[in-house]
């Protein structure tokens, strides 16, 4: 979870949808299989924008263990 918490998630390809009308443009549905993030990424002719359809979410559980460790 440390890893994850720098932001150096370890995402695992879960769905990938072509959209109608281009053959270079998919979106790519990928998670976090250790913090259960999700994020949405456009690729487009192999290159890749994160978080373009939908920037990374995290389960609650992953706020309340940062709060838990925000120095006061």
């Amino acid at each position: 979870m440390e890893v994850c918490r720098n932001g150096n998630h370890t995402l695992i390809e879960i769905k990938r949808y072509y959209i109608m009308g281009s053959c270079e443009e998919e979106e790519v549905v990928r998670w976090c299989e250790f913090c259960g993030a999700i994020v949405i990424d456009l690729e487009i002719d192999n290159r890749t924008f994160p978080g373009h359809v939908r920037e990374m979410s995290f389960p609650q559980l992953m706020y309340l263990k940062k709060k838990e460790n925000v120095p006061t």
